[in-house]
């Protein structure tokens, strides 16, 4: 069955309201595949360290929070990953797509392509 609420608060009186995820992504960066996702189309690679995930359902505006992580080869280096929205240079974060970048942790001007990465986007 399905549930449909508007908003979903704590039952206290005052109490918070619950975000829940708009979409989320394990992508597979080495073999270009998404292994799983909840609103999300598609994936783009726009070069090294840099991907564009494509919602399936625009969300209603930008102003959304997103969380991610991802691995690189441990013998070679790791990288940490960053909305890159605000990078004139590159950047898409808009209501149907967010644009990824990922750096290496031991030198963070270059770009890398993670193995695995892992978005959520809340709002």
């Amino acid at each position: 069955s399905t549930l449909k609420v508007n908003t979903l608060e704590e039952a206290t009186s005052g109490g918070a309201t619950y975000f829940t995820a708009k979409a989320w992504l394990t992508y597979n960066a080495s073999a270009s595949s998404i292994l799983g996702s909840g609103n999300m189309s598609s994936v783009t690679d726009n070069g090294v360290g840099i991907y564009t995930a494509n919602f399936s359902n625009s969300l209603s505006d930008n102003t959304y929070s997103t969380q991610q992580t991802a691995d690189g080869p441990v013998s070679v280096h790791h990288v940490h990953g960053y909305l890159s929205g605000g990078n004139a240079s590159l950047g898409t974060y808009s209501s149907s797509a967010v644009q990824l970048a990922y750096f290496r942790d031991e030198n963070s001007g270059n770009r890398a392509d993670p193995v695995n990465s892992c978005l959520v986007v809340v709002r």
